[in-house]
């Protein structure tokens, strides 16, 4: 059965002439890490969220790991998250330091169980990772 992948082209094609414009100035400018248009979006990213500063980053791994930071959450600390979550999350605790605690997920939903997230807490529990699953994914155990 053959695997269904988004179509990038298809997506993006009411997006192209946009898209390659703003490629283009990027291009021409030479400045992608910190340049002008990262500052751009950063400022109207802002301005949509009615928040002062927005910091963009290159990665979910890397929003991951900013967030436990800005948490505080370092060595010695617990952050508890699911089993079936993406190896980034757990690979984002162990980046500063802390130590993850992994429980299992409710048969029914594939989310968090809450029952076990209360056994897993501890005083060194700093936070918890719940990780949504997609919409459309289906839970082989519920027909």
């Amino acid at each position: 059965m053959p695997v269904p992948f988004t179509d990038l082209g298809r997506d993006h094609a009411p997006l192209r002439a946009e898209l390659v414009a703003v490629f283009e100035r990027v291009l021409d400018g030479g400045a992608f890490v910190l340049g002008p248009e990262v500052d751009a979006f950063e400022q109207q990213f802002a301005q949509w969220l009615g928040v002062s500063d927005v910091v963009s980053v290159h990665s979910g791994t890397t929003a991951l790991i900013a967030a436990l930071a800005a948490l505080g959450v370092g060595h010695g600390d617990e952050v508890v998250t699911v089993a079936n979550t993406f190896a980034a999350t757990v690979g984002a605790v162990v980046a500063v330091g802390a130590t993850p605690v992994v429980i299992d997920v409710d048969p029914a939903s594939l989310l968090l169980d809450t029952t076990q997230l209360e056994q897993a807490m501890s005083s060194r529990t700093k936070a918890v990772y719940g990780v949504k699953r997609p919409l459309d994914w289906p839970n082989p155990l519920i027909s």
